[in-house]
């Protein structure tokens, strides 16, 4: 099974073949790589007999090319702080050609510090504390009130693999 996050206008939206959480819950599956069910009261497609979902599939499926082949590779994965911190590293190509290296800092937000003002504040103590190289940033989330941990890491990645 696979699940598909797509991003329009910076918002979450689901075309899938997973099962719902509430459909999880009912079949004693673990709900992590469910589809949540605020996606779906928010307006997210199923992708079940939907008529844009059918037009897109059967009049635009042709003009979609990959445009970008982007590989992570060689990475290394540490986990800090009792586990409430997790680094992961990755060599970045592009069509086969070194780009760079990418730092995924996550950070558990139910242990993290609740008097931060900011979603910046929490990454500037890692990145000192570490002393991790600064460059091209994102900290950015869909909703900053409700973090969608796939979603938010979706859009991270498109900002910051924007080559």
């Amino acid at each position: 099974m696979g699940s598909c996050i797509s991003l329009i206008n910076k918002n979450s939206a689901c075309v899938f073949s997973n099962v719902i959480e509430e459909e999880s819950a009912e079949i004693l599956n673990g709900t992590e790589f469910s589809i949540p069910d605020s996606h779906l009261h928010q307006g997210a497609t199923t992708g079940l007999n939907d008529t844009f979902d059918f037009f897109v599939n059967q009049k635009l499926q042709s003009l979609w090319t990959q445009k970008q082949n982007i590989k992570g590779d060689g990475g290394q994965i540490y986990e800090l702080e009792n586990g409430s911190l997790v680094i992961r590293t990755s060599n970045v190509f592009l069509h086969g050609i070194f780009k760079g290296l990418l730092i995924q800092i996550e950070i558990d937000h139910e242990s993290n510090d609740k008097e931060t003002n900011t979603l910046l504040e929490p990454f500037e103590r890692v990145l000192s504390k570490y002393n991790i190289p600064r460059g091209n940033m994102s900290y950015n989330v869909l909703d900053s009130k409700l973090f969608d941990k796939y979603g938010d890491l979706c859009l991270q990645y498109s900002e910051i693999l924007n080559f």
